[in-house]
């Protein structure tokens, strides 16, 4: 009888366990998906003050730059920076998130970000949850692909 009841108990401990964990990891995908879109919202908007809020500063860029022959390129966080400015937010962008996926602090989330008439680019965007309790952007691997 106390062999049926530990059995129990354990099966008890276990779902709650999984329950606990499963909400927990919700959170954490909201928060991520909350950081992608504030990333959208500073790409449209040419602003490197809102991508300062996301990108960590040890940040890295790689991509594949299509109007180069698809030429390999890298730049850290300052480097990116140095893209945007106001001009961006002439620009008709168009951004949605494709996949998210959360491990623990880590999390990785395949997104799609048009410049209409220009080009779709496909992000692989990689976020660590660091000891501040925040999500960050700390790499993006994009390959784009030019609209005819």
């Amino acid at each position: 009888m106390i062999k049926k009841k530990l059995q129990v108990l354990c099966v008890v401990i276990c779902c709650m366990s999984f329950t606990t964990s499963k909400a927990q990891n919700n959170e954490s995908e909201k928060q991520v998906i909350s950081t992608v879109q504030t990333y959208f919202k500073g790409y449209k908007a040419g602003s490197p003050e809102i991508l300062k809020e996301v990108f960590h500063q040890n940040f890295h860029l790689s991509w594949s730059d299509p109007w180069r022959n698809n030429a390999f390129f890298q730049v850290n966080r300052e480097g990116m920076f140095k893209f945007f400015n106001a001009d961006w937010s002439k620009l008709k962008i168009n951004s949605e998130i494709l996949e998210a996926k959360v491990f623990n602090n880590s999390a990785y989330c395949l997104a799609k970000v048009t410049l209409e008439g220009l080009v779709v680019w496909t992000d692989h965007i990689n976020l660590l949850k660091l000891s501040d309790g925040k999500w960050w952007i700390v790499s993006k691997t994009s390959e784009g692909k030019i609209i005819k």
